[in-house]
């Protein structure tokens, strides 16, 4: 690196004792990236043209609520408007380990990008994954990885968004790492650390950061049908989105839709009596769908103008009382069946989370997500309470 020899593209594998793995310190790993850094940063026309990214392979999965996107394949029930051939690996007939299974996305892990055109604490909430460092090099050097299968491009996007590349920053200065500095090349063994008698959840962190504008456009329009729960999902976002209905009541396999941009899907779920349909998509993306019987009430959300305005409208009977719980303004209203509402989100930079239900509690309704406007907002202030 500090020779000024490096090549467009240079790939680092830290060596074990430096991976952050459980049988050595953490502060090794911390160690070994600022080493990098400096590396990097020690020639200002090197760091000038240099983006790194800091990548890690696990994380165990502990605290993430989160189900990684996967294709619907003849083991996950849904549809997809683009191709998921190559997304499902058919297994080994005759042997139990090889059984057949989605190749999908596993658990989120954590990943930094730095460079002059990042700096700023910015998250960037766009799903990613292993394909999309490749990606972002198509996008950087124009050749063409013909792996990449067609629903890992339209569900994974290339790291651009993570950037500004219309500003640059300095490198800033950052905590010294020389007391972390390893003091011994023995193999450490795996802590294993003693369970508490009484637990207690962790915490989040409090506060928010800045998150940079991400290209999601997603609705979900509701259509009365007798004994289903019947949507269109229409994204009319510039990136491909996944989400997963999960069947709470009845208890039925979670579905699996693929939209990409600027397409609409048709999905439908069988309901008798009771009913508890919940809908996730990426950028908090969540709709419930909640109740007992068939109703012929319907709300719909959308963005109301340019700015950070959300319009509710109810289609239903006059009579029918709607209560409206905003859990970011903290206040209930009463809406009649056909009655409208629009809440300002500028407090909350565009977040949302809606819940209407009848008096009766025999029908309830839930939306929640983020109102993209292509600016710079902020990460979900009500996760930093």
């Amino acid at each position: 690196m500090t020779s000024g020899k490096l090549p467009a593209v240079s790939w680092i594998s830290a060596p074990e004792a430096f991976s952050e793995h459980s049988n050595w310190p953490s502060d090794f790993g911390a160690w070994y990236i600022a080493k990098v850094l400096d590396a990097l940063t020690s020639d200002p026309d090197v760091w000038s043209k240099t983006a790194l990214f800091i990548t890690y392979d696990e994380n165990d999965g502990f605290f993430d609520h989160l189900v990684p996107p996967h294709a619907t394949t003849p083991l996950i029930p849904g549809a997809s408007t683009v191709s998921t051939a190559n997304e499902f690996y058919p297994g080994k007939a005759g042997n139990a380990d090889y059984p057949a299974g989605s190749f999908g996305m596993g658990p989120r892990v954590p990943m930094f990008v730095v460079s002059p055109w990042s700096t700023g604490g910015f998250v960037c909430s766009e799903t990613f994954d292993h394909t999309s460092i490749i990606r972002f090099m198509e996008a950087r050097f124009g050749v063409q990885e013909p792996q990449i299968t067609p629903w890992r491009r339209a569900v994974a996007g290339d790291l651009t968004s993570a950037f500004d590349f219309t500003t640059t920053g300095t490198m800033p200065s950052l905590p010294t790492t020389s007391g972390m500095a390893p003091k011994d090349k023995l193999r450490h063994p795996s802590y294993a650390p003693t369970a508490p008698s009484a637990g207690t959840m962790p915490k989040q962190e409090s506060g928010v950061r800045p998150a940079r504008p991400l290209g999601y456009d997603l609705t979900v329009t509701e259509q009365a049908h007798a004994g289903t729960i019947a949507v269109t999902l229409h994204n009319a976002g510039r990136l491909g989105a996944h989400l997963q209905a999960r069947l709470v009541t009845p208890v039925g396999q979670p579905h699996s839709y693929t939209v990409s941009a600027g397409a609409s899907l048709d999905a439908s779920w069988p309901v008798a009596g009771d009913y508890d349909i919940q809908l996730h998509g990426p950028n908090g993306f969540f709709r419930r769908y909640a109740g007992h019987g068939d109703s012929t009430l319907l709300a719909d959300v959308a963005p109301a103008g340019a700015s950070h305005q959300l319009q509710l409208k109810l289609s239903g009977k006059p009579g029918q009382q709607v209560v409206v719980t905003d859990a970011y303004g903290g206040v209930e209203r009463r809406l009649n069946g056909n009655g409208a509402l629009t809440l300002d989100l500028r407090a909350s930079s565009g977040w949302y989370d809606v819940t209407l239900r009848t008096v009766d509690g025999s029908w309830t309704r839930t939306f929640a997500g983020h109102i993209e406007n292509g600016k710079p907002s902020s990460s979900d202030p009500q996760l930093g309470r």
